[in-house]
């Protein structure tokens, strides 16, 4: 989609199955204003493009379905070891350690993937504005 004046892409409705891959070039003005009255060439807006992804993207879902199988095993596990004092060692530590590393490494995540705004249904994909 073609970003609007504010720096922002209009919001792609879910759609299940194959969705088509958009690689927009830039997300400021067309005269490659950033909005702060600093000018920026193509190659740097490209850049920064390149570095946020997009919250309806496929990576961004599977990222998703993941990080929720990652939860439904904690809310299981950990009341469970600590109800019956089971201690953990051998595949369930490794597996613990997977998912603490997991869930680390989407708090960075979030840093990097885009946002709807409320009420507008806008995408937002500058990176001051997502951080």
């Amino acid at each position: 989609s073609i970003p609007s004046e504010d720096n922002t892409f209009d919001a792609q409705p879910r759609v299940v199955g194959p969705m088509p891959v958009q690689s927009p070039t830039h997300y400021s003005s067309s005269d490659g204003n950033d909005g702060n009255g600093e000018r920026r060439n193509a190659k740097e807006r490209r850049t920064e493009t390149r570095c946020m992804l997009h919250p309806y993207s496929p990576l961004r879902t599977k990222w998703d379905v993941f990080q929720f199988i990652g939860v439904v095993y904690v809310v299981f596990c950990i009341p469970y070891r600590v109800a019956f004092d089971v201690s953990t060692y051998g595949l369930a530590l490794w597996l613990d350690l997977i998912v603490d590393v997991f869930f680390i490494c989407d708090i960075f995540l979030n840093f990097f993937t885009g946002y709807t705004k409320h009420g507008t249904q806008q995408v937002i994909l500058e990176p001051m504005q997502v951080a």
